[in-house]
Parts: structure tokens; C-alpha cells; sequence
């Protein structure tokens, strides 16, 4: 196996929390993706992060994308939130794009943070607001 190919493997690696497991302290993974399906007492600042249906997180959440199924008990921070039918959130929310899918329990706050996709599209609006006058 080259060396080009085992890092390849390592970045779309793919760590799962089983539905039994419990894990107190914080998490964190710069690369790859985590799905939770049993329970985390503690912070996470992973890089792609999915909540599953049976998942919950008992603290703050940093992630580049994350998508919520399950619960979150603490604040997010992510540049892309997905958050589906089922989960269930009592934090504040910070977010890049947001999508919400109706059924979702939401007691929270939400902020919109810039990030280098908003900022691209704010630019491109400016321009055709300009051309318009």
C-alpha cells in the first residue's frame, strides 16, 4: 500500500459510538467522521460529526459538518448544520447554513456565523444588487 493511499483511508475513516457505549470525557477528531449512537458526557470538536436517533451528547459541540438525530445538551458551533426530525436540542445554536426539518425540539438560541461559503455568496449578492441600480 503507498503512503498517499493510507492517508486517504484515514481521512474518510469512519469512528463509531456504539448504542451501548458511554464515554465520559471530551472527544476530538481533525479528520474522518464520528457517529454517536450511544451517549458522550463531555465536549466534541470533531471534524464531520453525526447524532444518530439513540445518540446524546451531554456537552459543547465544534464540528465543520454536523448533522443531529438524536440529542445535544450543550452549545454548537458548526459552519453546516443539518438538524433532523428527531433531535432534540436545548443549547444555543452557532451556524454557517442551517437546514431544520419539522418535528425537531429546539430551546435554544441561534447565531449565523460568517464562513468562506457565506462570505462568497454575500460578495456575488452585492455584486447583482450594484448591476441592478
Amino acid at each position: 500500500m503507498k503512503a498517499k493511499e493510507a492517508i486517504s483511508v484515514e481521512e474518510n475513516a469512519i469512528s463509531f459510538i456504539g448504542e451501548n457505549m458511554s464515554i465520559t470525557g471530551n472527544i476530538s477528531a481533525d479528520k474522518g467522521s464520528v457517529e454517536i449512537l450511544g451517549a458522550i458526557n463531555g465536549d466534541c470538536n470533531v471534524n464531520n460529526l453525526t447524532v444518530r436517533e439513540t445518540g446524546i451528547v451531554t456537552g459543547n459541540v465544534k464540528s465543520e459538518m454536523l448533522k443531529i438525530k438524536g440529542s445535544i445538551n450543550g452549545n454548537i458551533s458548526a459552519p453546516i448544520v443539518k438538524i433532523f426530525s428527531t433531535a432534540k436540542i436545548h443549547g444555543d445554536i452557532e451556524y454557517g447554513t442551517l437546514s431544520i426539518e419539522d418535528g425537531a425540539e429546539i430551546n435554544g438560541n441561534f447565531k449565523r456565523i460568517k464562513t468562506q461559503a457565506s462570505n462568497i455568496t454575500s460578495s456575488n449578492t452585492d455584486k447583482l444588487d450594484k448591476n441592478k441600480k
